[in-house]
């Protein structure tokens, strides 16, 4: 049998305690998800026992939230004592219209659903019944327990690079424990409260004495601190309001569209233009959310778009998120291919290097500090400023399986946060696989949307000579 994985625990990070306050406000939900398409119904038999083996190889999937005493720390990851795989796994059929389509609506209604907030924040559904005998699975996490590339090393315990390959030994799963009485929680939160005090004072002393020895050094904090403080304001945006004059309306209804690019000829375009296959993605989705401004008579100069930036480094660990949250304007009028794609690679890169994007811990902390429904008064006022959201992952370029399933095709699914959509793209398999999600409040024909995206890599292409 092999080794028990060590335990877990522990508070959660600033950021993370973020994000699970604001997704009390189902406006703000940070739910997470990938729709895989299945060439076939996966063995279920298989299928269970390996999401039960992986959740006792990451603790994280076994282990639930609690509240700190007068949420003075940040809440704490702790086993759950009642874990139950059959909470988490389970399998739905189609009715009736049984097309892609169906099941995309299908998915969609079960993203929607609240994951049970007193267990642990994922699970995992089967739509079996397609017409053409595909099948599909939508895997579900909240934000607090992972980002989009740490999902990817979770999917790590459960996919097989054969169709057929050989059960992987089972792992003994982790003791249950007693849920910390009152006491328990007042020591432990206290003990946090103590270990943060003496890094603050730790710190001050290391600046202190860094400044007694090198006077100039006073200077350049004074002026890296500017530099954060109006950093951070220009991320924030919390006094200004979206730029997009179609996409005013909000709701929680969504829809999921999918869309494929070449991978080979993403990466080649973007050579060719001048940047990556990510500045690739960005001009594609930008232009294409452009173009559907000018559809609908009401061209737009600017649209503001919200994208993660990476901070994981080499760091291969399955949970966690490691991850700083930006915001561009980026530029819809009127340009070439050409032109837009150089604007846009010249603004991301400047964005990559916002003193911000380092400095989301305390950022998240001071954030954590004001009441929730003023917390969630000010995320969602930030929120209003961004027109769309758009996120990169990048996953296996070979065939992999899932129950004796090939997996055709990944499509992430990402939060709306309150924007008017969100495209998140995923390679896998030589190919960019898109999830389109829009709230059809805001955007009243996403079809339209989704093909003006199309067009908008077409034209990219040709623009590079391909």
């Amino acid at each position: 049998m092999a080794e028990r994985p060590q335990h877990d625990t522990g508070h959660m990070s600033q950021f993370e305690a973020l994000l699970w306050r604001l997704d009390a406000d189902p406006r703000l939900s940070s739910t997470i998800a990938n729709l895989t398409i299945l060439d076939t119904t996966p063995d279920w038999r298989r299928l269970r026992t390996r999401l039960d083996r992986a959740a006792a190889a990451i603790p994280r999937l076994r282990q639930r939230i609690v509240e700190t005493l007068g949420g003075l720390a940040p809440p704490r990851w702790i086993p759950d004592a009642g874990f139950d795989i059959d909470r988490h796994v389970r399998r739905v059929t189609l009715k009736g219209h049984r097309s892609q389509r169906a099941m995309l609506d299908m998915a969609m209604e079960l993203f929607a659903e609240p994951l049970d907030r007193s267990r642990p924040l994922w699970d995992f559904v089967v739509i079996e019944g397609m017409v053409d005998g595909r099948a599909a699975m939508l895997q579900r996490l909240h934000h607090a327990v992972t980002d989009g590339i740490g999902g990817l090393r979770i999917s790590e315990q459960f996919i097989d690079l054969e169709r057929n390959a050989a059960e992987p030994p089972p792992i003994e799963s982790p003791p249950t424990v007693d849920v910390p009485g009152f006491l328990d929680s007042v020591t432990e939160t206290v003990a946090h409260l103590s270990r943060h005090q003496l890094d603050l004072l730790r710190q001050r002393s290391d600046r202190a004495r860094e400044w007694l020895t090198n006077p100039g050094s006073l200077l350049g904090s004074t002026a890296r601190g500017i530099d954060l403080i109006r950093s951070t304001a220009r991320q924030a945006r919390v006094t200004e309001s979206r730029l997009s004059p179609l996409w005013r309306q909000r709701s929680l209804e969504r829809r999921l569209d999918l869309i494929d690019v070449s991978l080979v000829a993403a990466k080649e375009g973007g050579r060719l233009l001048g940047g990556s296959v990510n500045d690739f993605f960005v001009t594609g989705v930008l232009a294409g959310a452009a173009e559907y401004h000018r559809r609908a008579g009401m061209p737009v100069e600017a649209l503001r778009v919200a994208m993660p930036v990476s901070t994981r480094g080499s760091d291969r660990s399955a949970g966690g998120n490691l991850f700083a949250p930006t915001q561009t304007v980026l530029p819809a009028g009127d340009l070439s291919p050409t032109e837009r794609f150089a604007q846009v690679h010249e603004l991301l890169a400047r964005t990559r290097e916002e003193p911000a994007v380092g400095a989301v811990e305390p950022l998240a902390a001071a954030l954590n500090l004001l009441p929730h429904p003023l917390l969630v008064w000010a995320g969602y006022r930030t929120s209003s400023a961004v027109d769309f959201v758009t996120s990169n992952i990048r996953a296996a370029p070979f065939d992999i399986y899932l129950a004796g399933a090939l997996m055709e095709g990944n499509y992430p699914i990402g939060p709306l946060a309150g924007t008017a959509f969100n495209l998140t793209t995923m390679s896998y398999r030589g190919s960019l696989n898109m999830g389109l999600v829009t709230d059809t409040a805001a955007v009243e024909e996403p079809k339209l949307l989704a093909s003006c995206i199309e067009g908008a890599y077409r034209e990219l292409l040709v623009a590079a000579g391909l």
